[in-house]
């Protein structure tokens, strides 16, 4: 084999095998999208009618949810 060797010459081990299949959008992923533009959108709003004060709000209480996310992401 040479630089110049096709790339499906290659052994089997070498290319890990690739998925075939994805998987489908269901309620639970649109429940999702759905409170991610809630939450999104409640920002937006509260950002435009109060200004910084609103983002500050907004930090105080989603740092402490997300540091919880991924301390609970962490531990697995």
């Amino acid at each position: 084999m040479n630089a110049y060797a096709d790339i499906t010459d290659l052994p089997n081990h070498v290319i890990p095998p690739t998925e075939r299949y994805t998987r489908k959008t269901g309620r639970g992923d649109l429940v999702l999208f759905a409170f991610a533009a809630a939450l999104i959108s409640i920002v937006a709003v509260g950002t435009w009618a109060f200004g910084p004060v609103m983002l500050g709000l907004t930090a105080l209480f989603f740092v402490p949810v997300m540091l919880g996310i991924i301390v609970m992401i962490t531990l697995g």
